[in-house]
């Protein structure tokens, strides 16, 4: 299919304008509606975040994301992914697409986490694609590694880095992918309230502060609300599981002035009892 010269243009530029943007965004609506202030997040889509939170996951379980951007067609974005724990840690296998036939990229993620007395550390090594049409492909590896620790029962601190590796994209001006470094606390007050503080740093851009809160109204209805700093974004969410059931349905509503609104949902299903 013939692709216009107009949509070539505004692709590149929109990418160029704001790729530290798609670096950023993170699949799975739970974490995006906290304004992936992830750093001391433990649930199935850390393999995106802090790897280290995979470690807590004491069901088989999997999870499908799709997110999308009003009034942009092609820059959606799917994932998958699954926890599968053991005895000793726990094993994380993700997928996730953004993209369209004209502009896409693909990655796969297989990360692993165990606790070591109040701490969890993790590892995410994944392989990472682009593809443009008429331009061919290039895949990268990249390495991530991160830790979260539990200083009272209601007090935690986590950190993480990703593509530690400074995986290399071209050697025209020595492009690379992002590495991307994020520092946070957590305070939990109460079992149904969580607050989170993260500082997240590019290596080549300013840093921004994450900020996000969530909080269970009822045993089965929990609300979540965040913000960011650098670029300024709002983010909104809530998680539902009904009674007696073994899945979860997250939704997450986030707004940037430059790409307006997008939607995310996420749905999550464990298929065994705790460990």
């Amino acid at each position: 299919m013939p692709v216009s010269f107009a949509k070539i243009l505004s692709l590149v530029s929109l990418m160029i304008c704001c790729s530290w943007i798609y670096a950023q965004s993170k699949v799975g609506a739970p974490n995006e509606a906290i304004g992936n202030a992830t750093s001391t997040v433990s649930n199935i889509w850390s393999a995106w975040n802090n790897p280290a939170g995979i470690s807590d996951q004491e069901q088989l379980s999997a999870a499908i994301s799709y997110r999308s951007i009003q009034n942009i067609d092609g820059f959606n974005s799917t994932g998958i992914a699954i926890a599968v724990p053991f005895k000793v840690g726990a094993l994380g296998f993700g997928v996730s697409r953004f993209g369209d036939l004209l502009y896409n990229e693909q990655q796969i993620k297989l990360s692993y986490a165990n606790k070591f007395g109040i701490t969890d550390l993790g590892i995410s090594l994944a392989y990472h694609q682009y593809h443009f049409e008429g331009f061919g492909n290039k895949g990268v590896p990249i390495i991530s590694f991160g830790g979260i620790t539990a200083i009272t029962s209601q007090f935690f601190i986590g950190a993480f880095i990703e593509n530690i590796n400074q995986a290399k994209l071209s050697d025209f001006q020595d492009e690379r992918l992002p590495t991307i470094m994020q520092v946070g606390i957590s305070y939990r007050p109460l079992e149904s309230i969580a607050v989170n503080i993260d500082l997240q740093k590019d290596i080549e851009l300013d840093a921004s502060v994450l900020v996000g809160i969530s909080y269970a109204i009822i045993e089965n209805l929990k609300l979540r609300t965040g913000f960011n700093s650098n670029p300024s974004r709002q983010f909104f969410g809530l998680d539902f599981n009904p009674n007696n059931m073994k899945g979860t349905l997250s939704y997450a509503l986030s707004q940037q002035r430059a790409l307006g609104y997008s939607h995310q949902v996420s749905v999550q299903y464990n298929f065994q009892t705790k460990r």
